[in-house]
């Protein structure tokens, strides 16, 4: 499974861009973790990151920004092939 990391400071931007492209991926497993970087007080990206990883479950991590937009329907299934293949 794939833990898909996301902090985000617009939640608009998050659901039309990263959101609406996972929700059409195909045969893959996935959780997705995202957290309002303006509501935690975090003191960096990286302090902002680390909160969110420890709760992930999945056997790989994707950090990701919340504008991405997969163009096609696959996408996390070939990272996650190649993930497994290339540990």
């Amino acid at each position: 499974m794939l833990s898909i990391i996301c902090p985000y400071n617009d939640k608009k931007i998050l659901k039309n861009a990263l959101e609406n492209s996972i929700q059409r991926q195909i045969d893959t497993e996935y959780e997705l973790l995202t957290i309002d970087a303006n509501e935690h007080g975090f003191t960096s990206a990286a302090e902002t990151l680390n909160y969110i990883g420890k709760n992930a479950n999945g056997d790989f991590l994707i950090f990701i920004h919340q504008d991405v937009i997969f163009e096609a329907n696959n996408i996390l299934k070939q990272v996650d092939t190649f993930c497994r293949k290339n540990k």
